[in-house]
């Protein structure tokens, strides 16, 4: 009998905690399904924030007219060539409103920017147009993977909720953030994602932010920019989605591209910030209209 009650407490033991961990798992799976929904007003604290971007080039050719007398005219005429689209965040930081984005117009120089920039709400709804040369006059930094600009006055005057900033120091793998993006199937409007942080690496001192999305969906189309937001803060804006090569026999074996829901972001840092410091000074900035596209 000694030996028979023995052997009953070690299986109530284990009965126990094989139920523990059950339970454990299902609370887990539980805060996930729940960290899933994006609280509504996560959702529209971010949004007020956010800005989309689109950069524009104009070709300029000649269009010749033939009119009834058989005397030919000849107009100037000029067409809109989308050259880049991403996100931005607008901040604030030691007094100035900043707006900060993926560097991904890294090719764009001094002598070479484009002809228009045109800034849109999260919706979609126009905000600003304005020329590439005054759009690279408020640039205060950039290193091809972060790009950090003084927001336009014509553009916080539409848009007065700035974001507070927070730091990647203050993220941990398993922390659940919230990530805006373009909806899919509908690039001119900007939604809200949750996020799993996987992993914080490091690249040339910089941190860079390994992220899955906790519904299993892709961030498309990559959405440079798309502000990565912690406890109501701004902490980073994303770089990439991660992709993958699957090679499948009945292809051939050709090469076919996955997209993937994971993706890579920049995280900000202290010691960034007080890089720009240096370079922010006061200084009046030209009045910029906010007129329709032209």
């Amino acid at each position: 009998m000694k030996q028979i009650s023995k052997w009953s407490i070690i299986l109530i033991v284990v009965a126990i905690a094989i139920g523990n961990l059950w339970g454990q798992a299902n609370t887990n799976v539980s805060a996930l399904e729940a960290a899933r929904e994006v609280p509504t007003a996560v959702a529209h604290t971010i949004s007020q924030a956010t800005v989309q971007v689109t950069m524009i080039g104009i070709e300029w050719g000649e269009q010749t007219v033939v009119q009834s007398d058989e005397r030919q005219q000849t107009f100037t005429i000029s067409s809109k060539r989308h050259i880049d689209k991403g996100i931005g965040t607008l901040l604030t930081y030691e007094g100035e409103t900043l707006l900060v984005s993926h560097d991904h117009w890294s090719h764009l120089t001094s002598t070479v920017v484009p002809d228009l920039v045109q800034f849109h709400d999260a919706d979609g709804r126009f905000l600003l147009e304005m020329t590439g040369d005054a759009f690279s006059q408020l640039v205060l930094f950039r290193d091809g993977g972060t790009l950090i600009m003084r927001a336009p006055q014509a553009l916080t005057a539409q848009l007065p909720n700035a974001a507070a900033v927070g730091h990647v120091a203050s993220l941990m793998p398993g922390d659940i953030v919230y990530v805006a993006h373009r909806q899919a199937n509908q690039n001119d409007t900007v939604v809200v994602m949750a996020a799993e942080v996987l992993a914080i690496e490091f690249r040339n001192n910089m941190p860079l932010l390994s992220l899955r999305s906790l519904n299993g969906q892709a961030i498309e189309p990559g959405d440079s920019g798309g502000g990565v937001w912690l406890d109501g803060r701004y902490v980073g804006n994303l770089w990439m989605t991660v992709r993958e090569v699957s090679r499948d026999w009945w292809r051939f074996y050709q090469p076919t591209e996955i997209t993937t829901a994971r993706s890579y972001a920049a995280g900000m840092t202290e010691d960034l910030l007080e890089l720009v410091s240096v370079v922010i000074e006061p200084q009046e900035l030209p009045e910029i209209q906010a007129d329709g596209p032209s």
